[in-house]
């Protein structure tokens, strides 16, 4: 409820999810309700998912920049 109401004085609102906990519904429940609101849903950001660490920073565009001795 709270952020449905902030969503309709910021410019734009991202929501945040986590990857196999929230369901596609309720995300999209969420994105009916601010926009409803009158607020503009820019993304959603997925946290939470399971990766190999050597995996992942072979497939995402970040990765460490320290260098290993």
């Amino acid at each position: 409820t709270d952020s449905t109401i902030i969503s309709r004085i910021v410019d734009q609102t991202i929501i945040v999810s986590a990857c196999n906990v929230t369901k596609m519904e309720d995300l999209n429940e969420t994105k009916k309700k601010i926009e409803t609101a009158g607020g503009k849903v820019t993304g959603i950001v997925l946290n939470k998912i399971p990766t190999n660490s050597k995996r992942y920073e072979d497939r995402y565009y970040y990765g460490s920049t320290s260098k290993k001795r």
